[in-house]
């Protein structure tokens, strides 16, 4: 009998801890941790300003520009920098592949490139103009043609 009233104190103190830290549901007569609300129904209308529609999304192709240009823009740290400066959002994706070889037109394994979204084409054609500026740079000036392929 002891260890029936030792597993009820010790479901006590559990029930009163989750209750302080306001983690039971109704008046705590279950040991049930609260529940993140439902997630909004499928079709309903996103809020205001964040229509997808009213989004921009630009693809910048990196497979084949220098090895140095290709380091530069695809650093975590310059990503979020060029971001920050233009207010959109980027993306590597793709998967490098050497000059010569076979590539796919679309997929996981289209080739190396960055993915530029906006919330406006003027916010996404600023950020296409400077990141291929970076490139440039990077590359030596030499632009997008650096690896050919």
């Amino acid at each position: 009998m002891a260890a029936s009233v030792a597993a009820a104190v010790a479901a006590a103190a559990i029930k009163a801890k989750l209750a302080a830290q306001g983690k039971l549901v109704g008046g705590g007569s279950a040991l049930l941790p609260q529940q993140a609300p439902p997630p909004p129904p499928v079709g309903t209308a996103p809020p205001p300003g964040e229509n997808p529609e009213d989004s921009s999304m630009a693809e910048i192709p990196i497979n084949d520009i220098s090895t140095s240009a290709r380091t530069v823009v695809t650093r975590g740290p310059k990503q979020d920098e060029m971001g920050s400066l233009y207010g959109v959002a980027l993306t590597t994706r793709g998967r490098y592949y050497p000059p010569g070889a076979e590539r796919p037109d679309s997929g996981p394994d289209k080739p190396l490139h960055i993915l530029v979204e906006a919330k406006t084409k003027e916010e996404c054609d600023r950020a296409v103009e400077g990141i291929n500026a970076v490139i440039e740079e990077a590359s030596g000036g030499g632009g997008q043609g650096g690896g050919g392929g």
